[in-house]
């Protein structure tokens, strides 16, 4: 990726960020409540990543290398984030404009 990308990209979390801090405890929960169902136990996603973590710690195990809970979240979290699906990704978007919009009304 270039640098322009990582910028633009940094950027989008932090207006993310500053707009999931603006939401109150319920809304919230609501999202948590919609990515849970979406993302949980039982989802094509759920599945995939159960996988990918027993795949890292088989292979990290067998080249001795590190199982600290924290290396191998960090090996596995940009995986996580790049294969959620885009139906996941619109949903939340259209659930937190939702909740912006009538915010501002």
């Amino acid at each position: 990726m270039d640098g322009g990308k990582d910028r633009n990209t940094a950027e989008l979390e932090a207006a993310g960020a500053r707009v999931y801090e603006g939401l109150n405890k319920m809304q919230k929960e609501e999202l948590d409540t919609y990515l849970a169902k979406e993302l949980g136990p039982g989802s094509e996603w759920y599945d995939d990543i159960k996988s990918r973590i027993s795949d890292i710690t088989r292979r990290r195990s067998e080249y001795g290398e590190s199982l600290d809970v924290h290396d191998v979240t960090s090996e596995v979290l940009s995986y996580c984030r790049l294969v959620i699906p885009m139906e996941v990704r619109v949903g939340l978007f259209r659930r937190i404009l939702g909740a912006v919009l009538n915010k501002e009304n």
